[in-house]
């Protein structure tokens, strides 16, 4: 039986690379709404509406999105150490 491994600098920066993701993607979303209202005396109805009402949804997702990979981020050093754990304690049952 092959022994996986996960290397914890790797997981905490994979973890640290969604985070930022995150924050760029809100921070762009957030200019695209504002460039939007901007227009909103140029551009009306069903459109615009649809337009704005999607990058609201966006919106939302990504700051949902941004907490859970946040939540991930401060969750990686506990995840490797339980992950290892199990492993160890697999091992010492199963052997191999």
């Amino acid at each position: 039986m092959a022994r996986r491994t996960v290397n914890e600098d790797e997981l905490v920066d994979a973890a640290d690379a969604m985070r930022q993701f995150c924050l760029v993607m809100k921070d762009r979303l957030a200019g695209v709404a504002k460039d939007l209202q901007g227009l909103q005396g140029r551009w009306e109805g069903v459109g615009f509406d649809a337009f704005l009402e999607r990058v609201q949804h966006w919106q939302r997702w990504a700051d949902e999105t941004s907490e859970q990979v946040f939540d991930m981020h401060l969750n990686a050093h506990i995840a490797h150490r339980n992950y290892t754990h199990n492993a160890e304690v697999n091992t010492s049952m199963w052997g191999g």
